[in-house]
Order: structure tokens, then sequence, then C-alpha cells
């Protein structure tokens, strides 16, 4: 008697073909396996006979390997490919949108404090961030003009000076000798 392969989707458990049954919701099998295999984290399978599992798609979240409940992640979260839930925005990440495989960074001059972040807030004026991911926004400090809140301070020149939190400097006051740029 020659020997047959199980068939893709089905198992067989019994080695002479005598009892043959489709995987079903969840579960997979390649031709020639025996057993059915159930669907790892992040996948699922939604028909019978299935040979391979499908990975949740980016920005949804699968908890049922058998593919019912796939909801969207929503805003101040993201999923990626193939991820069984959703995850929620790191501090100085935000995203307002469904389905996102990421949460974009905070770019200069804007910022996200704690997680779940569904936007980016500007800095304050005389505050700044540069770079990205930023979770908080610097006070200018004293000595410095802050003018544009996506850039670094800016050194104030002599005789000019500064306390913290200023835009801009300002000139020494006639009659006083400012010897730092603070101020002092």
């Amino acid at each position: 008697t020659a020997c047959i392969q199980c068939p893709a989707g089905q198992g067989c458990p019994n080695k002479n073909g005598s009892s043959i049954a489709d995987c079903g919701l969840g579960k997979w099998s390649h031709l020639g396996d025996h057993e059915c295999h159930d669907c790892a984290s992040g996948y699922f399978a939604d028909n019978v006979q299935t040979e391979d599992c499908t990975a949740c798609p980016a920005g949804q979240a699968c908890p049922n390997a058998d593919g019912t409940s796939i909801t969207d992640c929503g805003g101040g979260y993201y999923s990626a490919q193939g991820v069984a839930g959703c995850t929620v925005c790191e501090e100085g990440t935000a995203s307002n949108a469904a389905k996102v495989a990421s949460c974009p960074d905070c770019g200069p001059g804007t910022f996200a404090t704690g997680t779940q972040n569904t936007t980016c807030s500007n800095c304050s004026t005389a505050w700044y961030s540069t770079g990205a991911k930023n979770a908080v926004c610097t006070e200018c400090p004293a000595g410095s003009k802050c003018p544009d809140p996506t850039q670094a301070p800016v050194a104030c020149a002599l005789p000019n000076f500064s306390l913290d939190g200023q835009t801009d400097c300002t000139p020494c006051p006639a009659g006083q000798s400012c010897g730092a740029t603070d101020g002092t």
C-alpha cells in the first residue's frame, strides 16, 4: 500500500489515513504534517484547512488566533505587523490616527510628556526642544536668547544680558557694569 501525505490544512492523527480532519480556525498544517498547529501570538487563521497563519496587520490588535475580534489601535496606540495587541505611544511620541504601525516622534519645538499621547504640544515662548522624541521643553537659560523654540539657545554678546526664560538679550543699563551675560 502506498503512503499518502496528509494534505496541508488538515490533520491526520492516524498514520493509516483513516482519520483526516480539517485543522479548524486558529490552526494550520503543512503538507505531510500529522497534526495541526496553533497559530503563534500575533497571527491568525480565519479559514479551515489553512496552510499558514496570517500576520496581524500593523495598526490592529488580533487577540484571537481564529481571526475574530480584530480591532483597530486607536489614537495614542500603535502595533507592528505580527503583534497581537496594541502598545501605548511612548513618551516623546504621539499619534492621533488609528491603525498606525508606530507613533511619530515629537520633533524640534514640540514635546509629549507621559505615554498614550495623541498630539505633541508646542514649546512655550522662551522654551525650546531640539532633536526628536522630546518629552519636555527646556527653559532658555540666563545669558542666552531663545527666539526659535526649535533651536538651541544663542549666547548673548556682551554688554547684553538675559535672565532665565528670555527670547532676546537686553542691553546693559546705562551706568551699570554687566560683566557677565546673565546680568551679574
